[in-house]
C-alpha cells in the first residue's frame, strides 16, 4: 500500500582499521600487534514485523551529527515520521544521547544495571518485579530507565555463571591462577587475595551478582509500549546474527575486519540475505499461521 508502518531503525557497530593499506599486511608482534580501529556503525532501518527497508555504514561523531542526518534522509526519501531508534547497550553514548533528546528523536537503548548509580541500584534491588513485569525510573536528563524481567534470561544467567565458576575453579586447583590473574577481566574479577597471599573465589561476592539474574535494562526518552520491551532483545538478536552470517552456508564471520570495503560488501550480502529471510517467514506465516 505504499506505506511504511512501524519503522525502526535498529544500530549495530563494527570496528576496522582504517589506517590499514589495503596491500599484504605485515607479521606484527608485541605492542604493534594491538591495532587501533575505527568504530562504524550499521544502522538498519525496518518496517512492520522487522521487514528491512535499507541500511547505512557511517563512522562514529561525538556529537552524533552523521546519525541525525541519516534519520532527516529517510524521513524525507520514504515520507515518514523520524524512525524509532533501538540500541544495544554499550552503543550509544551519553553524548548521542543527550544529542537525540536534543533533537526529540526517539530512542531506546539497552544500559548496563550496576553502571547506574548507587541510589537506582538499591531501589532496583528492593523490586518486588516478577515474569513480563516492567518498572521505570525518571532520570535527570529527561529520560526513563525501564527494567524488564525473564524467567528464561534468569535461568540463561544462572547457567553461565556456573559453568564459568566451574572452570575458574578448575584453573585454581590446577595451579594456573595466581596473585596476577586478579583483575576486573570475566571472572577474574570474582578473585581475591587471602592475608597468606593465596588466591582464592569470593563466593559471597557471586552470591550476590544473583540478585540480577533475569533483568534487563533500557533507557530511553519516550513513552515505549511496556509490552514490546520483552521483544526488544530478541529483535536486535536476530538482526545482528543475520548481519553476521554466522550459521548459514556463506561461512562469513566477521568480527574486527582489516578494510572497510570488506565490512560494505559483506553488508550488502548480508542485508540481502536477511530481506529474503523476513520475506520468507511472511510468505510461510500467510500460508500457515501455525508455523
Amino acid at each position: 500500500n505504499n506505506k511504511i508502518d512501524d519503522q525502526s531503525y535498529g544500530l549495530m557497530h563494527w570496528h576496522y582499521d582504517k589506517k590499514l593499506a589495503k596491500g599484504p599486511r605485515e607479521k606484527e608482534t608485541g605492542k604493534k600487534k594491538k591495532q587501533k580501529f575505527q568504530v562504524l556503525h550499521l544502522g538498519v532501518l525496518t518496517g512492520k514485523n522487522s521487514f528491512p527497508i535499507a541500511y547505512d555504514l557511517f563512522e562514529e561523531t561525538p556529537d552524533a551529527q552523521v546519525l541525525i542526518q541519516t534519520l532527516e534522509k529517510y524521513e524525507r526519501r520514504f515520507m515518514i515520521a523520524v524512525p524509532f531508534i533501538i540500541a544495544p547497550s554499550g552503543l550509544l553514548s551519553k553524548v548521542t544521547m543527550e544529542a537525540l533528546v536534543e533533537k526529540e528523536i526517539p530512542f531506546i537503548s539497552g544500559v548496563r544495571l550496576k553502571r547506574e548509580n548507587e541510589k537506582t541500584r538499591k531501589e532496583i534491588e528492593q523490586l518486588a518485579i516478577i515474569e513480563g513485569q516492567v518498572a521505570k525510573f525518571k532520570k535527570q536528563d529527561k529520560t526513563k530507565l525501564l527494567v524488564h524481567y525473564s524467567m528464561i534470561q534468569a535461568k540463561k544467567d544462572s547457567t553461565a555463571r556456573e559453568k564459568k565458576l566451574k572452570r575458574l575453579e578448575k584453573r585454581l586447583d590446577e595451579g594456573l591462577v595466581s596473585m596476577h590473574s586478579i583483575n576486573r577481566r570475566g571472572f577474574n574479577r570474582y578473585l581475591k587475595l587471602e592475608k597468606d597471599n593465596t588466591v582464592s573465589i569470593d563466593y559471597k561476592k557471586i552470591a550476590s551478582e544473583r540478585k540480577w539474574d533475569g533483568l534487563t535494562a533500557y533507557v530511553t526518552n519516550t513513552q515505549f509500549p511496556s509490552a514490546r520491551i520483552s521483544g526488544i532483545g530478541p529483535e536486535l538478536k536476530q538482526m545482528w546474527e543475520t548481519f553476521r552470517i554466522e550459521r548459514s552456508d556463506l561461512k562469513i564471520k566477521p568480527g574486527y575486519q582489516k578494510v572497510k570495503e570488506r565490512i560494505e560488501a559483506m553488508n550488502n550480502v548480508s542485508f540481502v540475505s536477511y530481506a529474503l529471510l523476513k520475506e520468507l517467514e511472511r510468505i510461510l506465516h500467510k500460508r500457515a499461521p501455525e508455523i
